[in-house]
């Protein structure tokens, strides 16, 4: 297969989105962009890119928190799977 002039592949998942999978798999609490940018040490808008990623495929949902500038994000059934996969996998 050749890639054509300006054409870009692109990477359904990342490590970086595994790790945010298991992070929100992990916590039930809220987060703010900032809090989880310095929990996963990555740039904001990379982890944004990612979140928005996430919840277009169905791995996650995000429902804002009323008054605050935060997030309740959650886990998916597929988002599970998914983990579940990448785990039998990748044994880390």
């Amino acid at each position: 297969m050749k890639k054509k002039k300006n054409e870009r592949y692109s990477i359904m998942l990342s490590e970086l989105d595994l790790i945010i999978l298991k992070t929100v798999k992990n916590s039930s609490k809220e987060f703010s962009i900032l809090e989880l940018t310095k929990k996963l040490e990555t740039m904001p808008i990379s982890l944004r890119k990612r979140l928005r990623k996430l919840d277009e495929l169905g791995f996650i949902n995000r429902e804002k928190v009323p008054k605050k500038n935060k997030f309740l994000i959650g886990i998916t059934e597929n988002g599970e799977q998914v983990l579940k996969l990448f785990s039998k996998v990748f044994k880390k």
